[in-house]
């Protein structure tokens, strides 16, 4: 068994571990971009991006001590869709490492899902409390 910083990257086809990613604790979410050549992991207060061999090669940092609260990667590219949150406001932005935020919504409640169409044109979002 792992020590419980330690997380291994399995090849589940083959079950040969392909990398070990040391993360501060176990991450509520991890994805891997549309090309599946980064691993994207949320930390809470950033996003960390890791390779196929789990080298780190990238960050992308909440603002002003907001919380990812869940993330999904674009269809093509290096940007993130990120719901964020502070205190009982959220936002939703398009994110990447070295790139300024776009913010694309604001509003009260939590964000709990976000989805791109097929296209990645379009970007769904789940909003309980608009229901």
């Amino acid at each position: 068994m792992l020590p419980r910083s330690l997380r291994a990257l399995v090849d589940a086809d083959g079950g040969r571990r392909l990398a070990r990613i040391r993360l501060p604790h176990v991450p509520p979410q991890i994805a891997w971009s549309a090309d599946g050549r980064r691993l994207i992991v949320n930390l809470h207060r950033s996003l960390a991006i890791y390779d196929a061999s789990g080298r780190r090669t990238g960050r992308i940092r909440m603002p002003g001590g907001q919380a990812a609260t869940t993330f999904v990667p674009a269809r093509s590219g290096p940007l993130v869709a990120v719901a964020r949150r502070s205190g009982a406001s959220s936002e939703i932005a398009l994110m990447g490492p070295g790139t300024r935020a776009r913010v694309l919504f604001r509003a009260d409640g939590r964000f709990p899902r976000l989805r791109f169409s097929p296209s990645g044109r379009w970007l769904l979002a789940a909003w309980p409390l608009a229901d």
